[in-house]
This record gives C-alpha cells, sequence and structure tokens, in this order.
C-alpha cells in the first residue's frame, strides 16, 4: 500500500513541478537561471520528498494499528487506503484513518491549484505579450504540458470515480477495467497502417 501510494503522490508533484519550471521559464525568463539553479531545485525536491514521505507514512501506518474483521477481499488492482479501512469499519472506529486518508488527498489537491494558478498566469504573460515566435513557442510547450496534465488527472478521476460509482460491473470485472483506465494513458501507441 505505501509504494502505490507514495508513487501517486509523486505523480502530481511531478506535474506541478513542470508547471512552476515553466511559470519561471516564460514568467521570468531572465531570473529563470538563479531561481532554478541546482541548489534551489535539491531544495525543493527535499520539501517536496519529506512532505510526501510524513504524509503517505502516517497514513499507512494508521491502517497498521487497526483490527479486522469482516472479508479480506478487495476488489481493486492494489491495496487503496479507503477500501483497506472499509474493512475494518465494523470492527473499530476508523475516523483517524479517513480524516489521514482525506489528509493524503490534500497533496494533489494542492498541486492541482498549484498548476492552474501557474498555468493561468503563464496564459496571462503570454497572451499580453506581443505575438511572436517565442510567443508561439510558449503557447506550444505550455498547450502539451496541459494535454499531460489533462490525461494524466482524467485517468486518476476514472480509477478514483470507478469504485466509488455504482456500475453494471461484476466485482470480478472491475479491476481489470479500472487497471486499463488508470495505465492505458500512460502506455499510449502509434499503429501505422498500410504501407
Amino acid at each position: 500500500m505505501f509504494i502505490v501510494h507514495y508513487a501517486c503522490s509523486f505523480q502530481s508533484t511531478i506535474l506541478f513541478g513542470m508547471a512552476v519550471d515553466r511559470y519561471f521559464a516564460i514568467c521570468m525568463p531572465l531570473r529563470y537561471n538563479d531561481v532554478m539553479n541546482f541548489t534551489n531545485c535539491m531544495i525543493m525536491t527535499g520539501v517536496i520528498v519529506v512532505r510526501n514521505t510524513f504524509i503517505i507514512t502516517a497514513m499507512v501506518a494508521l491502517v497498521g494499528t487497526l483490527t479486522f474483521c469482516s472479508s479480506n477481499v478487495l476488489y481493486h488492482v492494489h491495496c487503496e487506503h479507503q477500501l483497506v479501512v472499509t474493512l475494518a469499519v465494523p470492527c473499530e472506529d476508523t475516523t483517524k484513518n479517513y480524516l489521514a486518508g482525506l489528509i493524503s488527498f490534500c497533496v494533489p489537491t494542492i498541486d492541482c491549484v498549484g498548476i492552474a494558478l501557474s498555468y493561468v498566469t503563464i496564459f496571462i504573460v503570454i497572451f499580453r505579450s506581443a505575438a511572436g515566435e517565442s510567443r508561439s513557442k510558449a503557447i506550444s510547450t505550455c498547450t502539451t504540458h496541459l494535454m499531460v496534465i489533462c490525461i494524466t488527472y482524467f485517468s486518476s478521476m476514472v480509477a478514483f470515480a470507478a469504485y466509488r460509482v455504482q456500475s453494471g460491473l461484476t466485482p470480478d470485472l472491475q479491476p481489470p477495467v479500472t487497471y486499463i483506465y488508470r495505465h492505458g494513458s500512460r502506455s499510449v501507441r502509434l499503429v501505422r497502417t498500410g504501407p
């Protein structure tokens, strides 16, 4: 459970890092090398690693203290925090665990808000600047970043909602369908047809 949640916490953090990098490259191009130097990047990386490690470790440690008295069958591709906690609901109070889950959900939410603010500011600066090659290059770069962000968040939301929305799928089919939605966007291949 730790590895899955830890990796997912860095998924949004990396996208946030891309947005911050583009922000400084487009909005403050003359100060880019001063702000995005090796030392500052290592400090930001250290803060992010400590933040994600602390939050995910606390969340998983709280699950380890629970007593489970119901079925141990999870209809999911991996051990998701929310599903594991629901197995302990009849046995004991899981309020702390739901709070920890909510706090861990704040990591991608804060990153998403940072991404949105960064790109709103970037596009305001781009559209206020004079038209030219640098403007079209900035728009092209930001558009591709936004496509990656949209695909990532859309696939994550589909996987997240798959178990929270009642569907006509049997429990045996839900994990493969969720796996396809969650990982399908990461393995896009172009197939050439014809000569």
